[in-house]
């Protein structure tokens, strides 16, 4: 069975929905698991929670390895992990809205993660 490593809960869990739906096991991880496994299990999804600080390159790398110890070769790794971005109204959307949040966990969590896939 295909795996795939989601990072983030909000568009990651609609997302492992889709893929777990079509033959993934999911690694969900998050900085809680709480709930997470059981809810896709409740949905006859295969999947798992690993929690890491997606902030810390070590903590995330060490949940990539757990799952991966866990379901198998992650094949697909998705990241979307949501903190702290700012609401507006559409009409007041700019490009400076979501960079302090990107640069904060667009960069720390996508660069160590794929260092982590990338063949060695």
């Amino acid at each position: 069975m295909p795996a795939i490593a989601i990072v983030g809960t909000g568009l990651g869990a609609s997302i492992a929905r889709v893929l777990g739906r079509r033959g993934f096991a999911v690694a969900l991880i998050s900085r809680s698991t709480d709930n997470l496994a059981a809810g896709l299990a409740a949905e006859g999804i295969t999947g798992q929670g690993f929690a890491a600080d997606v902030t810390g390159p070590a903590s995330l790398t060490a949940a990539l390895h757990a799952a991966a110890g866990a379901l198998g070769q992650i094949e697909v790794l998705e990241s979307s992990p949501y903190a702290g971005l700012v609401q507006v109204s559409p009409a007041d959307v700019t490009i400076a809205n979501p960079r302090p949040a990107t640069e904060r966990y667009g960069r720390r969590c996508r660069t160590p993660a794929v260092r982590w896939r990338l063949p060695r």
